[in-house]
């Protein structure tokens, strides 16, 4: 039966042979153009891509991905970490040459005896309803500095150490009384204006209400930035740039497990702002 079938079949096929032979080649057509215009399509997708993007530059093609974490401690640093790769870094992974990540902590005051000046000399206190009837303004603590620790990614490629040294990590804990001493560089223009030198201790008082309420950083160092034109900076101009314009801040940069262990466990309620920088 199924050989009858088949020679059926084969006899038709001959008789018929122009008519199939038509009907082969139009389905192949038909075939080869529905693939082709689906390649087509998306070639020119791709080249439309491609010419939108030569329009901007390299490093405006970065992305920057900011995070707050409370508190900051080796448990939070893992668990955050794990989450921006997971989400970001590995899903691009093929798109991106190098991954930076820097943090910086909560800002804390100054802890020193602010100055006494009268209040229209003092930037960061001075309020119009402070003069007093004769026309003065009275006399008031004038407590404008502020500090945050930073923790810059490839340090020792993106700082020149222009005096003094590099600070050594700070990971124990004190005992009893004692207070916490980190060590730290600063620029040098930060040197100048809070009257800094090597080897001055620097007492640093957080804002927020934690198990400790004072911490000293011994000056190291003076820094400067090797080349301003690198992009990881984009972090410091946007993600950890300063809101306060009356205010003075001092950046300070310490190791990073300084930031974590050291400080994040001598002040557990402490936070600080995650930044992760993905050239592409």
């Amino acid at each position: 039966m199924l050989a009858s079938s088949f020679q059926l079949i084969v006899k038709r096929a001959l008789a018929h042979w122009r008519l199939l032979t038509a009907v082969v080649v139009g389905v192949l057509l038909s075939v080869t153009i529905m693939a082709t215009s689906s390649v087509y399509f998306d070639s020119l997708r791709e080249l439309g891509l491609r010419r939108t993007l030569a329009d901007y530059e390299n490093t405006q093609l970065d992305l920057l991905v900011d995070a707050s974490v409370r508190p900051v401690d080796d448990g939070s640093h893992g668990s955050i970490t794990a989450v921006i790769d997971n989400r970001v870094v590995v899903p691009l992974a093929r798109h991106l040459n190098t991954k930076d990540l820097a943090i910086r902590t909560w800002t804390f005051f100054f802890d020193d005896p602010p100055a006494m000046v009268r209040a229209d000399q003092c930037p960061c206190v001075h309020r119009p309803n402070l003069q007093q009837e004769d026309g003065t303004y009275p006399i008031v603590e004038c407590d404008c500095r502020r500090i945050s620790f930073s923790a810059v990614p490839r340090q020792d490629d993106r700082l020149t150490v222009i005096r003094g040294r590099a600070p050594e990590p700070v990971t124990r804990q004190p005992v009893g009384d004692e207070v916490l001493t980190i060590e730290a560089m600063v620029p040098a223009s930060t040197a100048e204006m809070f009257d800094l030198d090597i080897g001055s201790v620097v007492p640093a008082r957080p804002y927020w209400e934690d198990e400790h309420q004072q911490l000293k950083a011994v000056v190291t160092g003076f820094y400067e930035r090797t080349d301003e034109d690198d992009p990881v900076w984009r972090i410091w101009r946007e993600s950890f740039r300063y809101q306060g314009t009356t205010l003075e801040f001092a950046d300070f940069v310490i190791p990073e497990e300084t930031l974590r262990q050291g400080m994040g466990g001598y002040f557990p309620s402490m936070g600080a702002e995650y930044a992760w920088l993905l050239d592409t």
